[in-house]
Order: structure tokens, then C-alpha cells, then sequence
């Protein structure tokens, strides 16, 4: 059976290749969880749809830290800087985050201080895996 980790590694890779829902098959789950941790892994994933989906760098304190103290002009800048490409890295640095989130806090710089509930049900979820 998978650690707590892998299963954020799994989840997130699911996430990431648009696979999510294959955590719905049992026979799926049945590689990688116990049956009593098949509804928490199902939670995980549907709490890590919800960050995904609802992910916008420019409200995470981490933008939001850049823009403090500004002016109009330095934060209009730092908007217009945020093309594609960056906008695809923060995606990525989100996943890596998430993976990483039973040993670190990172995701909590990325993701707006609203969604942090999530993040925190999410870390509560992953470390009960494997308790009996």
C-alpha cells in the first residue's frame, strides 16, 4: 500500500494528466489503498480538484507579498508580467507543493488564504491514512 506521500504524489499526478476520476474504479484504489482508506482517498482527490480548479496565483499571499507596498504602476507591471508561461509554473509549483505538503508549508504561499480550509482538511486526510 502506498505512504500518506505517495498517495498526495499519486493524486496530484492524477490531477495533473486530467485522470482524477480513475480513483473512482475500486479495482484502482485496490493497488494503492486499504479498503477502509478508499473514501478518504476519494475526499483527497475531490479536495485537490477544488484547489486545481479554483487556483489563481495572482490572489495567493505569495503575489499578493510582491504587490504590498506598491504603487499603482509596480502592481499593474507585476499583473502584466504574469503571462502563460508563469502562470504554467505556478500550476506546477502547486503540485509539487501538495506532494510535499506533509513536510512542508509551501502550498500555503500558493494557495489564497480562503482555500487554506482545504489545504488543511487535505494534510488532516493524508496523515489518517493507514490508521486503523
Amino acid at each position: 500500500m502506498l505512504s500518506p506521500a505517495e498517495v498526495l504524489k499519486m493524486l496530484v499526478g492524477l490531477k495533473e494528466v486530467n485522470d482524477l476520476d480513475v480513483i473512482n474504479d475500486d479495482a484502482v484504489l485496490a493497488a494503492s489503498c486499504t479498503e477502509s482508506d478508499k473514501a478518504t482517498v476519494r475526499s483527497m482527490a475531490a479536495i485537490i480538484e477544488e484547489v486545481y480548479d479554483s487556483f489563481d496565483y495572482e490572489a495567493s499571499p505569495e503575489f499578493l507579498a510582491k504587490l504590498e507596498g506598491k504603487s499603482e504602476q509596480v502592481q499593474t507591471m507585476h499583473r502584466k508580467l504574469l503571462d502563460q508561461t508563469k502562470r504554467r509554473d505556478a500550476v506546477r509549483r502547486l503540485g509539487e507543493a501538495i506532494t510535499q505538503l506533509l513536510s512542508s508549508n509551501d502550498a500555503f504561499n500558493l494557495v489564497n488564504i480562503e482555500q487554506h480550509h482545504r489545504l488543511i482538511a487535505l494534510k488532516e486526510l493524508a496523515e489518517s491514512i493507514g490508521r486503523v
